[in-house]
């Protein structure tokens, strides 16, 4: 449970990916990372969008590095003059919450690495009701988005993971 939202799914989905990528006859960091990013560009495109604040606070980090995502552009509706301090708040807290949670997955993944000698990566959503847009199906989206984005980019690329993280990248 996230924030009082209940998550499923996504410790299967991370167990079968972490079974492909051990049968991997060789790994790199490299072709991790480009598995990463093609599952962080494939979510991006089923986010729900009202003003693609939670599409711009995707990104990708591995331990000496950030890929996607390093400083979005959050909107809110209006102009600049139509825009209300509460808006302005949210777009603050937007992008001091963003740059929070890089600075925390980059610590957690530096720290993998250093424990437990692997390379690992991180594909995350900062927008504090991303987890809420994810897990609650019955929330209405635009044909083409979807609630379990992350889940679906995870599962839709798995066939692929453990050619990538062998370095064999499809065409």
């Amino acid at each position: 449970m996230i924030g009082g939202i209940g998550v499923s799914g996504m410790d299967l989905v991370r167990s079968k990916l972490n079974a492909e990528i051990r049968k991997a006859p060789k790994r790199t960091k490299r072709g991790l990372i480009r598995f990463a990013l093609l599952v962080f560009r494939d979510s991006s495109l089923m986010v729900p969008v009202q003003f693609g604040n939670l599409r711009a606070s995707g990104f990708v980090v591995w331990g000496s590095g950030i890929g996607a995502g390093a400083s979005p552009t959050f909107r809110i509706e209006g102009t600049s003059e139509g825009i209300s301090d509460s808006k302005r708040a949210t777009i603050s807290r937007l992008s001091s919450d963003h740059q929070t949670v890089i600075a925390q997955e980059q610590g957690i993944v530096k720290s993998i690495d250093a424990t437990r000698n692997l390379v690992s990566v991180s594909v995350c959503y900062s927008a504090y009701y991303a987890i809420y847009v994810h897990e609650r199906q019955e929330l209405h989206h635009r044909e083409g988005k979807s609630w379990k984005f992350l889940q679906k980019s995870l599962n839709k690329n798995l066939p692929y993971a453990r050619t990538m993280v062998a370095g064999e990248f499809p065409k």
